[in-house]
């Protein structure tokens, strides 16, 4: 039976990025599908803006079931709470401050679901990825960045 490199996820893509699958008694080369290797380089840690604005954990842009792209919040993220909390995702490349988000243009994926754990926002379908750099925690009531994760 023959699989396409389709039906692989993106941590196995790694592993098979320069491997040869043999079929029969000839040799085929896998070849990435282009969303799966997109999703491959678009993951990274948060930082948080400063010691009254924290943000940690994993973000990382992962295909999700029936099509499409989200962003999932991995199980270590933390934030501190303040109201009106927002996921963004920016072209900013690793932010530190409110301005360079601010001179940036951005995507604002939804409120924040929780100050901890695993959570998924789901991508606007015809978002280009190729120009997302970060994924932004924004306190859209007093225009203060609270931390970002650099996705590139």
């Amino acid at each position: 039976m023959t699989r396409t490199f389709r039906q692989f996820s993106a941590p196995l893509f790694l592993s098979l990025a320069s491997t040869f699958a043999v079929v029969g008694t000839g040799v085929t080369v896998l070849t990435p599908h282009p969303a799966i290797a997109a999703e491959v380089k678009s993951s990274g840690q948060f930082r948080g803006a400063d010691r009254a604005h924290q943000v940690s954990g994993t973000a990382e842009i992962v295909p999700l079931k029936g099509g499409g792209f989200g962003l999932k919040l991995h199980r270590d993220f933390r934030s501190t709470g303040a109201p009106d909390l927002r996921v963004w995702l920016s072209e900013a490349p690793g932010p530190r401050n409110g301005a360079a988000v601010r001179k940036a243009r951005h995507i604002d994926l939804d409120g924040l679901k929780s100050t901890s754990g695993e959570q998924i926002y789901r991508i606007p379908a015809g978002t280009d990825l190729s120009k997302i750099r970060s994924a932004v925690i924004w306190c859209r009531a007093f225009g203060v960045f609270f931390g970002a994760a650099n996705l590139g």
